[in-house]
């Protein structure tokens, strides 16, 4: 089943985007601004309520498909799949393998297989050496209810590569979109580096709970003492905010994995994350700030 829309479709380059969730679809209809995208999934997926979303869809070349057949040809494939947590709280490949496997039959024996999901570190070198293929890692940074704005004006974008020209491949989509800065460094790095900023926000979420139950204690007002300790350039005020736990579908499992992964390294992860349940079970979630459910 193919739904297409068509703009001039045969003077752009193709791309694919597999996996049109609350970041994929937000992702294919900005690549659809300058690409001619082929977006698949295993089922005709229902559009992301998220603002500026539909605007933006109404000037992308996008066709939205169960076929991966159409990626026939195709030099770049956007992986955006999810990567559900095991029960030792890891994450598992299993999805981002199956769309390697299934892309790989129509993508360019020289294309580029794109992971933008969160991996552990590790796994797209993995990915490369079995799959014989070449694959970048370019994760995002974004809040929910904020995608399509966090794409489009993000701090900044990451690109993963083991060489040049795969980096520089990846690198020219965003200098198309007009989107920056970029920050390049290999596979592993770049997969380290997006457990670890979110990881380091739960811990500054966490510090600030903990400085507004040692107010309460004190009869001080932690709002005042935080925004005042904020406004040091070196902590800065985003994510500190006391008297709520962090939440969303990224912030607590990407707590868990980071001390998983660094079991056998003294670090603050695992204590995080079980002062944040009892934050929650105190105060409850930021829920109605969209920056504390991030990816």
């Amino acid at each position: 089943m193919v739904l297409i829309t068509s703009r001039d479709r045969d003077k752009k380059e193709r791309v694919g985007v597999v996996g049109l969730g609350k970041l994929g679809y937000p992702l294919a209809a900005i690549l659809g601004q300058v690409y001619d995208v082929i977006g698949v999934d295993n089922v005709m997926p229902k559009i992301p309520n998220e603002p500026q979303l539909n605007d933006l869809l109404d000037t992308a070349d996008l066709r939205v498909t169960t076929e991966f057949s159409e990626l026939l040809g195709i030099d770049k494939v956007f992986c955006v799949v999810p990567t559900p947590s095991k029960p030792d709280g890891t994450f598992t490949d299993e999805h981002v393998r199956s769309a390697l496997e299934k892309s790989q039959r129509y993508m360019n024996r020289d294309g580029i297989f794109n992971v933008v999901s969160t991996v552990m570190p590790g796994t797209c070198r993995k990915l490369a050496d079995e799959y014989e293929v070449s694959v970048a890692y370019n994760p995002e940074f974004i809040a929910l209810g904020n995608v399509v704005q966090g794409m489009l004006e993000p701090d900044f974008i990451l690109i993963g590569a083991d060489d040049g020209k795969t980096g520089d491949k990846i690198h020219e989509v965003y200098n198309r979109l007009g989107i920056g800065p970029v920050k390049r460094m290999d596979l592993t790095s770049a997969e380290l580096a997006k457990i670890t900023l979110n990881t380091y926000i739960t811990q500054k979420i966490t510090f600030a709970n903990i400085i507004g139950e040692v107010a309460d204690e004190l009869g001080a007002n932690a709002e005042a003492v935080l925004d005042a300790v904020g406004t040091d350039t070196r902590i800065g005020n985003k994510y500190f905010k006391p008297y709520g736990a962090y939440g969303g579908p990224c912030f607590p499992r990407d707590t868990v994995a980071f001390s998983k992964m660094a079991k056998d390294i003294p670090n603050f992860a695992e204590q995080t994350d079980l002062i944040n349940e009892r934050i929650a079970r105190k105060y409850g979630h930021h829920d109605e700030r969209p920056e504390y459910q991030n990816t």
